[in-house]
């Protein structure tokens, strides 16, 4: 009826799209195979993402974050979070995957909501491990995952950047780039700078995370 967060292809082909409060999977023939609709939940607001190990995770408002066997649509587990996840603003984002630290697997799945904690993070079993203070001036944010699984993300309705450790949610440093409007999105490259935007998209910079600096900053003929 209504596509409230993006598609996610799978390996296989097969598409998996959230409306509403359902989550479909459909054929690469464009067939529905199972649909799932959570007695507890409402809305989906994390998109459907296919995992590092080949489940199914995402979440719905109230009854939280969950994980599905995607060829069959069996629920694993469902984790409603503490406090219960909330979201008032229906703005979608998409679960991230990360390391518990350098050299492991991605073991740890991340989603922002504007309600409840905001941020939360959860072992690939469904336990929630803790939840911190990420969080735009939307109220919903998507984090950047560093190689050694540092989570970077904006903080005080993007007024700040902050890293955080992926084990107890530790906050290992804040950095503000002195910007009139907060920064909405940070993205992380292959050498681990990140890269962000503010002053309503006119102004971009480059960060090391490691001597916490900024490499560049660039700024549009209207900024």
């Amino acid at each position: 009826w209504y596509p409230y967060v993006p598609p996610t292809a799978g390996p296989d082909g097969a598409v998996y799209v959230g409306s509403i409060g359902t989550i479909y999977r459909i054929s690469p023939e464009g067939v529905i195979d199972w649909e799932y609709n959570p007695p507890d939940g409402i809305n989906i607001e994390v998109s459907p993402t296919i995992g590092p190990d080949g489940l199914l995770y995402g979440a719905f408002e109230l009854s939280g974050a969950f994980a599905i066997e995607p060829q069959t649509g069996q629920v694993v587990w469902e984790n409603p979070g503490n406090p219960v996840m909330t979201d008032k603003s229906g703005d979608a984002t998409t679960a991230v995957f990360g390391p518990s630290g350098p050299g492991q697997p991605d073991d740890r799945f991340y989603l922002s909501m504007d309600g409840g904690a905001g941020f939360y993070a959860f072992s690939l079993d469904g336990e929630q491990l803790f939840t911190s203070s990420f969080g735009n001036i939307k109220g919903t944010t998507e984090v950047a995952i560093g190689s050694d699984g540092t989570i970077y993300g904006p903080r005080s309705i993007g007024l700040l950047v902050a890293a955080v450790e992926p084990n107890a949610g530790t906050t290992l440093w804040e950095y503000f780039p002195q910007w009139a409007v907060g920064t909405d999105h940070v993205e992380i490259g292959p050498d681990d700078t990140l890269y962000f935007r503010s002053d309503g998209g006119s102004k971009i910079e480059a960060f090391d995370p490691d001597s916490e600096s900024p490499k560049w900053k660039t700024a549009s003929e209207y900024a």
